[in-house]
């Protein structure tokens, strides 16, 4: 199968009145039981801890703002079970993502579920945001290939990308951990952005600028077979 190509048509642009619009800005939406119901603006992992977001996901806000997200907006899905979010339990949260914040991408990060990927969708449909949905650290080709066929007709996904392969980073002590894809794919979408000076381009690959490299990262939870990358474009 050949993979597909991009092609890039460069013209002069009109000289735009005021400051550039800023698309790079990361919207974090989790489930837990401490966090701000309503959202609220991180520059540090250390800002999410001060809100009482859990220790399980503040670290990834720091990931995010370290690949290069200038800000991320963190808000919490008020859940009955935060093992077990709906589809209206996320879209609630997600609502208070008004489109006073901006454009940006928006992820439930670690959270594969069909009621997460819906009302991520949902949300796409409605703002001007791209969304990142995550797939299992582990999954197989096959299955993210099933994934992507099932949700590529539904309203939304075209502003929406599913990603999979955990990245393994450093952590305390020098014992590695692992970030979602969607956290990584965030922070570097907005790196790109903050380089091209606007939001076309592709985040991924090297590039010759490093533009799809995780500078720390030490591996992925799931490596692609050439065969199998293939498969998934």
């Amino acid at each position: 199968m050949t993979r597909p190509q991009i092609k890039v048509n460069i013209s002069a642009a009109l000289v735009r009145r005021g400051l550039p619009t800023a698309t790079g800005t990361a919207f974090l939406v989790y489930a837990g039981a401490t966090g701000p119901t309503a959202p609220i603006r991180c520059l540090s992992a250390q800002d999410a801890l001060d809100e009482a977001v859990p220790t399980g996901v503040a670290p990834w806000v720091g990931d995010c703002l370290e690949l290069g997200a200038p800000e991320v907006i963190v808000v919490r899905a008020a859940a009955v079970d935060a093992a077990a979010v709906t589809q209206a339990e996320w879209g609630t949260a997600l609502a208070t993502l008004t489109e006073e914040f901006g454009p940006g991408q928006v992820f439930i990060p670690g959270v594969t579920t069909a009621a997460a990927h819906a009302a991520l969708l949902a949300h796409s449909n409605t703002t001007s945001r791209c969304v990142l949905l995550d797939l299992p650290a582990t999954a197989a080709a096959s299955a993210a290939v099933t994934t992507g066929a099932g949700l590529a007709a539904a309203t939304g996904a075209d502003n929406a990308g599913l990603f999979a392969g955990w990245i393994t980073l450093p952590g305390p002590a020098g014992i590695t951990r692992n970030t979602p894809a969607s956290v990584a794919a965030a922070g570097l979408v907005a790196r790109g952005d903050t380089v091209t000076g606007h939001a076309n381009h592709a985040p991924a690959g090297d590039q010759g600028r490093g533009a799809g490299v995780v500078p720390e990262g030490r591996d992925v939870t799931k490596a692609y077979t050439d065969d199998e990358v293939d498969d998934l474009y």
